[in-house]
């Protein structure tokens, strides 16, 4: 998957930027996974050649820090054997924030 540089999952961190420096060193652990991260305007995406890899860090994020989730896929192709199309797993982690009532 490295060479064919072909991703997965996708995890998609949305916090502030010193949040997000200490919730990369917990992605450190799995960088064999790690294909790639981008910087977007409101976080970061990491791009996973596993799975479940992604689905494990996306757990371990969601119980250090207080974050909601918000599993879906991406179509990228079709199975033809199957008959139905095949996805890329996106996981968004976005931090909680208090609401004062």
């Amino acid at each position: 998957m490295h060479r064919r540089q072909q991703f997965v999952a996708t995890l998609q961190l949305r916090a502030k930027p010193d949040d997000i420096k200490t919730m990369l060193n917990v992605v450190n652990k799995f960088e064999t996974y790690v294909l790639k991260t981008e910087d977007s305007p409101n976080g970061v995406d990491i791009y996973f050649t596993n799975k479940e890899a992604a689905k494990h860090i996306a757990s371990e994020l969601r119980q250090k820090f207080e974050m909601w989730t918000k599993v879906s896929g991406q179509a990228y192709s079709w199975d033809k054997q199957k008959n139905r199309p095949r996805y890329k797993l996106v996981i968004l982690l976005r931090v909680k924030e208090n609401v004062q009532k």
